[in-house]
């Protein structure tokens, strides 16, 4: 019976947990939890296919960073109740298969173009929810990870810079 009842107040504080996540909050981990799972895999394929050093290395960063931001993230979503995706969505999808098609110096200029718009889009979703979410542990965490975000988008920066140089010579 004792088990019966620890049971039944665990799985009452669970939904109260739900129910007070806003829908932003609950939409802004599953896109970013969506958008973390599509960075390490495009990552793991430029590592791969990657013809630049720079954006090799640049790849590596970002599957070492991304794979532990999504490991933080899905023990928030876990603790929140939030249902965390197990794959990327299938816009993602359609990108990472366009990109996989490309080869040399062209994979090198579409992954670091493409790495830049997403990692622009994240920077300002990230903002929205330090901003506007309503859940502490949810906005710090993307507070910390901002900071990062803004790190990889200056590596971006200069990974493309590099490659525009070893293009002219």
């Amino acid at each position: 019976m004792k088990k019966v009842i620890v049971f039944t107040l665990i799985s009452l504080f669970s939904l109260a947990i739900k129910a007070q996540l806003s829908e932003r909050d609950r939409k802004f981990v599953k896109c970013t939890a969506e958008e973390g799972l599509y960075e390490v895999k495009l990552g793991e394929l430029a590592r791969k296919t990657g013809l630049s050093i720079d954006v090799k290395a640049l790849a590596t960063h970002m599957v070492e960073d991304h794979s532990k931001a999504n490991s933080e993230l899905k023990e928030l979503a876990d603790k929140k109740g939030i249902a965390f995706p197990t794959s990327m969505n299938s816009k993602a999808m359609k990108h990472y298969d366009k990109l996989a098609k490309k080869q040399g110096k062209d994979f090198d200029k579409a992954y670091t173009m493409c790495l830049m718009m997403t990692l622009k889009k994240s920077i300002c979703m990230f903002k929205k929810e330090v901003k506007k979410g309503s859940d502490t542990d949810i906005k710090a965490w993307a507070a910390n990870t901002l900071k990062t975000l803004e790190q990889h988008k200056e590596m971006t920066k200069e990974t493309c810079n590099a490659i525009k140089e070893k293009k002219k010579k």
